[in-house]
Order: C-alpha cells, then structure tokens, then sequence
C-alpha cells in the first residue's frame, strides 16, 4: 500500500505532554495519527469535534499543566509508602 507523509505543529508543552504520554503507553506518535486518520476516514467526524468546547478545555488544561510544571518539585512525596500516605491524608481529617 503506498503511504504518505502527514506533518503537523504543536506548541512544546503540549508536545512534552504527549511525548510522556505516548511513551508510558509505548505508542509511537506515527501509530496515533494513523489511527486517528483513519478513525476521520471511516467516521467522517473529527474526534473531539466540538471544536469550541475542547478548545477551551484544551487552554485550561495548558495552563493548569504550565502552573503545575511551574511548581517546585517535591521529592519526598516520592518516597512516601502506602502506609504512610494514609496517615498523612488521615491526619488531615482528625
């Protein structure tokens, strides 16, 4: 089957969003715009095609992901075991 090349721009967060994303799903970004394609072909819809409605969650959710990249990093949430999550929430409900 001949094949073509479908290119595209993307602002970089949203780039470094889905490049996570793709990659703790192991998708290559190639299979989600075949598949997206082809869902258009034999939809005839777009997905997400309220355009309006996902625009502006698409925006709020830029600048929630740009807020929370802004923050500072909290490494000893990291390490924190089962136990002691629950304590903690816990101590918040005393």
């Amino acid at each position: 089957m001949a094949t073509t090349v479908v290119s595209g721009r993307i602002d970089v967060l949203t780039a470094r969003r889905v490049e996570r994303i793709l990659a703790r799903e192991g998708v290559a970004p190639g299979e989600v715009i075949r598949r997206t394609w082809e869902a258009i072909s034999e939809t005839g819809k777009i997905p997400a095609d309220d355009a309006k409605m996902h625009d502006e969650a698409s925006s709020k959710l830029r600048e929630f992901m740009e807020l929370r990249e802004s923050l500072p990093k909290v490494d000893w949430l990291d390490t924190l075991t089962d136990s002691q999550t629950k304590d903690m929430v816990a101590s918040r409900y005393e």
